[in-house]
Parts: structure tokens; sequence; C-alpha cells
């Protein structure tokens, strides 16, 4: 009888905890998507007044800033939906056509050195390269990776990222010339809200991520 109600509450606290985790996640998709429109909204208009040529140019820079600022809050609601779609179970949507690689590691290359101007990011290999992909979803890896490894490479270093074709597969490699991360932590890197710790912290702030980027860049990929 006590090992039949000991059971029984092992049970209970699980499906409650399971419960109540799927209504966090609810919240965080709902509330995700419901930030879309306003955010969607306030970039559109610091769009509109960048255009504009009849006003001091102060507002622009200002208007800029929110533009970019926009951007960087829309990557973060993304891989927010992103990683509570695979913990509700749907898994991310991937849509594979065909496409050019190469020209999409190009783009997204040059986006982050638009976002990242201190920086210097060198891109090698093939300008073309046909392939059956989700550009989205790769970009959206690329991006991840990449703006990880700006993130937390050698601030003097450039950051490599290579493109190569081997044995029918696509190969893309990133290397940011900072410390390497020990063995026993290397696969945590891919969970998530993961951030390890580094001896030059201070060096190297925390910057407004969700500490998600690499898992989704996993989940993708997988």
């Amino acid at each position: 009888f006590n090992e039949g109600i000991d059971q029984a509450l092992a049970e209970s606290v699980a499906r409650y905890a399971k419960m109540v985790k799927r209504s966090q996640n609810m919240f965080l998709a709902i509330l995700g998507h419901d930030l879309r429109n306003p955010l969607g909204t306030v970039i559109t208009g610091a769009s509109f007044i960048t255009q504009a040529i009849d006003i001091p140019s102060k507002y622009i820079v200002v208007a800029t800033r929110i533009f970019n600022s926009g951007q960087r809050m829309t990557k973060l609601i993304n891989d927010l939906i992103d990683f509570t779609r695979t913990h509700l179970g749907s898994g991310l949507p991937v849509r594979p056509k065909p496409g050019d690689m190469g020209q999409l590691c190009a783009n997204v290359v040059d986006e982050l050195r638009t976002f990242h101007p201190e920086r210097v990011i060198r891109l090698s290999g093939p300008h073309s390269m046909g392939a059956l992909f989700d550009g989205d979803r790769i970009a959206q890896v690329l991006s991840n990776v990449i703006g990880n490894a700006v993130q937390y490479g050698a601030n003097d270093g450039p950051v490599m990222v290579n493109l190569a074709e081997a044995e029918g597969n696509i190969v893309i490699t990133v290397n940011n010339q900072g410390p390497l991360i020990d063995a026993k932590k290397l696969v945590s890197i891919f969970e998530p809200l993961v951030r390890l710790a580094r001896e030059d912290a201070e060096q190297y702030p925390a910057h407004g991520s969700l500490g998600i980027g690499l898992f989704i860049a996993r989940e993708i990929m997988q």
C-alpha cells in the first residue's frame, strides 16, 4: 500500500511539473508572437525616418539606432519562439529547396559585418555552391554560430568562416581564435541557457542574448 501511495505521488508530481512547464512554454510562445506586431511597427517607423531628407541628421542617427535595436530584438524574439517550439513538441519547420549556399554565406557575413563594424569577419570558399536546403533556417544557423564566435572570440583576431565541399557534403567551419573550450564542457554549449564562465569576463561582458542561439542551431541541423 505504501509503495502504491509513493508511486501515485511521484506520478502526480511529475505530471504537475510537466503541466507547469508546458504552461510556461505556451506563455513564452504567446508573448513572443504578440511582440512581433508592435516591434514591426517600431522598425517600419524607424526605417521611414531614416529615409527622410527634410529633417536634421541627428534624428536620422537616432532612428538608425532604433532600427538596429529593433532588428536585434526581432532576432531575440524569433529565437524565443523557436525555443518554445522545440519544447512544445512541434519541432522547427524546415522547407528545403534549391539554392546557392555560397551566396547565402556571403549575405550573412555581410550582415554581421554591418552589425559588428569593429570586428574583422573573413569568408573563404566558392562564391557559388548549389545545394538543397532551407535558406532561412541555414541563415539562422550561420548568424547564430558566427555571432557567437564574434561575441566570445579574441578582439584582436579575425573571425574566419570557411565554406567547402567534401565528398558530396557541404562543410562550413567557423574559427574565432578565442580560448579553447574544455572537452568536458564542449557538449554543454549546445544546451539552452548555457554560458561558460570566462576568466576575462570583464573584457567580454554578456551581450543581449537569451543563451539559446547554439541550441537552436543544433536543432535546425538535426
